[in-house]
């Protein structure tokens, strides 16, 4: 059971208890009840007029916490946040959440270089060193070529066209397979 304040045109009617409608109400003679969760989940919401503006835009700009306008053309990059229109943000999101997947696909590619050369392996030292290189330099480059990505994306979704292709992917296949090639060279000589 969840306590709290239910509108009284949401409650089933009580004997004895008048309902006051359903879009006022919620002073302290409002109706106080404790309903199962699942009862307060599944009640239609009621239309009681328009919602108020988000306060944090006021003409295409956006408030920081101390109340500052920051319009766009300040926002970081700027050779990004200057060109079209404000796209929706669910793609914007998007893209950012791929910039940080390819982060942490760099970091478990340094993670993974560094400790397939200090865990000190029975393999061929030489091929071992080169598989260990191979993954963390692609782990170094990773995150430069992610932010690179994320501007053109990001670019191409405020002008409205097609989103560029990205080579990400293909570098890291190709430093994968490198790198598991050595390693499998070196467990075959060793």
């Amino acid at each position: 059971m969840v306590p709290g304040l239910v509108r009284p045109g949401l409650l089933p009617s009580l004997p004895g208890h008048r309902s006051r409608g359903a879009c006022n109400g919620d002073g302290a003679g409002s109706a106080r009840r404790q309903l199962s969760v699942s009862h307060l989940l599944l009640q239609s919401v009621p239309q009681c007029g328009p919602v108020a503006e988000y306060p944090g835009l006021i003409d295409g700009q956006r408030r920081v916490p101390d109340g500052r306008r920051v319009s766009a053309n300040r926002r970081f990059p700027a050779s990004v946040y200057t060109q079209g229109s404000e796209p929706d943000a669910r793609f914007t999101l998007a893209n950012e959440r791929t910039f940080l997947a390819w982060i942490r696909t760099a970091l478990a590619l340094i993670a993974g270089g560094v400790a397939l050369e200090l865990l000190g392996l029975e393999l061929h030292s030489g091929l071992r060193l080169a598989a260990s290189l191979v993954l963390v330099i692609t782990g170094v480059l990773a995150p430069g070529l992610a932010w690179l990505n994320w501007t053109r994306t990001e670019r191409a979704l405020r002008m409205s066209q097609p989103l560029p292709t990205s080579l990400l992917g293909s570098l890291l296949a190709a430093a994968v397979t490198i790198a598991g090639a050595l390693v499998m060279l070196a467990i075959l000589l060793r």
